[in-house]
């Protein structure tokens, strides 16, 4: 998850937690928040998707995120 080759483990819950705050700017779908967190983190965390998906799921389940459509012809995203 970080740029160089050192690599790190964030905290439990971390991602859940960038996840979030990203969300609380507006709907975004899956490659946006990657794009997202990566701008906002100066390159320094790269979210892959094996890590994404499976806490996008969890985070429905739980109840805190909902998934959107909002119109025809745009890609579902996410809203917390």
């Amino acid at each position: 998850m970080l740029k160089n080759s050192e690599h790190r483990d964030l905290f439990p819950g971390a991602l859940e937690i960038m996840i979030l705050q990203s969300l609380r700017l507006r709907p975004m779908h899956g490659y946006a928040l990657v794009k997202h967190i990566k701008q906002v983190s100066d390159d320094l965390l790269r979210v892959e998707e094996g890590s994404l998906y499976p806490a996008l799921q969890r985070m429905l389940k739980e109840g805190w995120l909902e998934s959107v459509c909002p119109q025809r012809g745009v890609p579902p995203g996410f809203i917390g």
